[in-house]
């Protein structure tokens, strides 16, 4: 397929061109700045003790964007598009921008924060298992993602946010759905454009005879096989939810950067 093919793309790649020239792909800065000294955002940081809110936003924002460009070199420069990959890179972009909108959108303060906690007790859970899994055993002063799980739990307690909502497991599905809600998606719609690009990442079968284009099919023993090609109709819907939501996320970096009152 031809780039031509691929028109409800464009204001992703554009998203992506506005932020960052080369340098900023390569170090992954695209142009996200440090917030305010007297913004929210510096505010949300301060007393954080390293685990800030604006660290996690910005990464998320980045990873996505990252994902985009991705995307734009596959059907720009490489202009080798295949079934599965354009899902998989969009849930690439998805889920973090979901993650830093869930995070941004916070009602106030307590909330923002307790979301960029649970965040960081999910990330410090994973690299527990990490830990076991390579036999790595962090040599003091350094420690060992038990125990700064603790110190995130700690921190809540003294900054009074609520331990419940700090320790609930992170749900990319959901934090995707309420993050499209602020943008104005129902949740079901975008649970649902989250479970297919999904499904395409994992290998599923269901996807591909639901959301692909049959353009041959031929007897096989034991059945019928097809050649399937990427259906533009579905992904677009996939990508105007993504489009929407980093978009969100990164208007609201930017509002909460900005010097000024809550």
């Amino acid at each position: 397929m031809g780039q031509t093919d691929f028109e409800f793309l464009r204001p992703l790649f554009d998203l992506v061109g506005s932020m960052a020239d080369d340098d900023d792909v390569a170090d992954m800065s695209f142009g996200l700045g440090e917030p305010g000294s007297a913004s929210p955002l510096a505010r949300d940081d301060a007393g954080m003790e390293g685990v800030w809110v604006s660290m996690v936003a910005m990464h998320g924002i980045s990873a996505a964007l990252d994902h985009v460009v991705a995307l734009r070199s596959l059907v720009i420069k490489a202009q080798e598009v295949t079934v599965n990959a354009p899902w998989t890179l969009l849930r690439g972009a998805l889920e973090p921008a979901g993650v830093a909108l869930w995070i941004l959108s916070g009602s106030n303060r307590d909330r923002r924060r307790e979301h960029t906690l649970r965040v960081w007790v999910h990330d410090l859970v994973e690299r527990q298992k990490w830990e076991r899994d390579t036999g790595l055993k962090p040599v003091a002063p350094a420690k060992s993602s038990h125990e700064r799980i603790g110190d995130v739990h700690k921190l809540a307690k003294r900054l009074g946010l609520r331990p419940n909502q700090v320790a609930t497991r992170l749900s990319y599905s959901q934090a995707v759905a309420d993050a499209a809600a602020t943008v104005g998606w129902s949740r079901a719609d975008a649970t649902a454009r989250w479970r297919e690009a999904a499904a395409f990442a994992h290998g599923r079968s269901w996807p591909l005879f639901h959301l692909t284009t049959a353009e041959d099919a031929e007897i096989i023993r034991g059945g019928v096989g097809l050649r399937l090609t990427l259906n533009e109709t579905r992904l677009g819907a996939l990508a105007g939810l993504t489009l929407d939501i980093l978009n969100g996320a990164v208007d609201a970096l930017a509002r909460l950067s900005l010097d000024g009152p809550d």
